[in-house]
Formats: structure tokens, C-alpha cells, sequence
């Protein structure tokens, strides 16, 4: 069980790092609920307005270089898992997440897209990745692929699980 404590965590930043486009936003209107070294979880609504996606719950796996999100329109209703292949690092209370662009959408049937191959082939011959980062990205591809292809999978949502049990106690 994850001790969530959203209180602790106030003085927590996460800046997101992104290569294409090239950006770097502080997601100022994140909730941390929970930090460790072996795991972050945040609530967000989405950073632009948007009609398909209202926000979501993610679940930042620093080891594994896996962020794991649960998507919501904007009746919120699941609209479908979406994972980031990413590294991550802390600097005092700053979150440091940075895009590794390769991604795999869930959606509730179970069917899988993998996406945006073709931006990190983009940014290995443009040089914006180092070759320790291609290793990384590709390292922790294989390593997602693995919890879904074993039927894993529920092990990098079970902490959003249980966030929306803590959030939400009167739906269990």
C-alpha cells in the first residue's frame, strides 16, 4: 500500500523536457501524492484545453525509464493508458522528466499503438538524443513491451489504482 500524502509534497515541481517539439513546461498544476526513488505519482488536468482529454493520473517509474498515465475525457471516462519511455531525475524538490518520444497507447479493448518512432529516429540523426539515451529509450521499450506481452501490465497501473481508491474511498 502507497502512503499518499499530497500535503507533503507541495513544494514539489515537475518540468517536462521534450526534444520535438523542443520545449521545457513546469507542470505547475500537477498534485504529487507520492515520491520515492523507485516511484512518483501525480494527478494533472491537461496543460492546453482540450475537447478529447480533461487530465489523468500517471505513474513515473525513474528505474525502469516508464511513465504510466491513465487518460480521461472529459465526462472522466477512461480514454485509454498512455505510457512515455522517459528518464527522469530529482533535484531537490524539482522533477526533472524528459521525453524519450517513443510511445505505447492501451486503449480499453486492449489494443495497442506504439507511437512516434519515427521522432526518435528524427532526433537520433539530428544528434538532439545522446547514444546513452537511445540505449535508455530502447532498454526501457523492451521492458514495457515485456509487462504487456506477460500480462503484467496491471503492476505499472496498480499504483493509479490505488491512488483513485485513496482519492475516492466510497468507490471500492
Amino acid at each position: 500500500m502507497i502512503n499518499f500524502n499530497p500535503e507533503t509534497y507541495k513544494s514539489y515541481t515537475v518540468t517536462r523536457k521534450r526534444y520535438i517539439p523542443d520545449e521545457v513546461i513546469t507542470l505547475n498544476h500537477d498534485v504529487i501524492y507520492h515520491v520515492s526513488d523507485e516511484l512518483i505519482v501525480s494527478g494533472w488536468k491537461a496543460i492546453r484545453l482540450r475537447q478529447d482529454i480533461s487530465g489523468g493520473f500517471s505513474a513515473y517509474y525513474p528505474k525502469l525509464g516508464i511513465k504510466t498515465s491513465k487518460f480521461f475525457d472529459g465526462n472522466g471516462e477512461l480514454l485509454y493508458w498512455y505510457n512515455d519511455i522517459s528518464e527522469l531525475y530529482f533535484s531537490g524538490n524539482d522533477i526533472n522528466f524528459t521525453d524519450l518520444l517513443i510511445d505505447v497507447v492501451i486503449f480499453p479493448d486492449n489494443s495497442i499503438k506504439i507511437m512516434d518512432i519515427d521522432e526518435f529516429a528524427e532526433a537520433i540523426e539530428k544528434k538532439l538524443i545522446t547514444k546513452e539515451q537511445e540505449i535508455k529509450a530502447l532498454n526501457s521499450f523492451h521492458n514495457l513491451l515485456n509487462y504487456i506481452y506477460n500480462n503484467e501490465y496491471d503492476l505499472l497501473k496498480q499504483p493509479i489504482i490505488e491512488l483513485e481508491s485513496y482519492l475516492n474511498p466510497q468507490s471500492c
